[in-house]
């Protein structure tokens, strides 16, 4: 089911903004693709791109494991210098432990 992304004017942190870009790559039924293989629901994927849930502990793992390290937990703890048209910047090895 094609879903719409409701962004808040300032992006919230890292994790967010990532989020976003990871679901507008893959298209119409990104969200629910990403909640069935991180077994989330898609109201707590729209509460992560508000800024209004950070995920730790297991859905934090799982939502990485769904995005293949695209998105990582401590993403939603760090800041973003970045708007929400800009390309996420590229993580670098030493952040690969992050």
């Amino acid at each position: 089911m094609k879903r719409r992304m409701h962004l808040s004017a300032k992006v919230p942190n890292d994790g967010a903004h990532r989020l976003a870009w990871y679901l507008g790559e893959r298209g119409d039924d990104a969200f629910d693709v990403l909640a069935d293989a991180a077994m989330i629901q898609v109201g707590m994927i729209d509460r992560m791109l508000s800024g209004q849930l950070l995920p730790c502990g297991e859905i934090g793992f799982a939502l990485m494991q769904a995005t293949d390290g695209a998105v990582r937990p401590r993403d939603f703890y760090r800041a973003c210098d970045r708007g929400w048209f800009d390309r996420p910047a590229v993580r670098d090895v030493a952040g690969l432990a992050a």
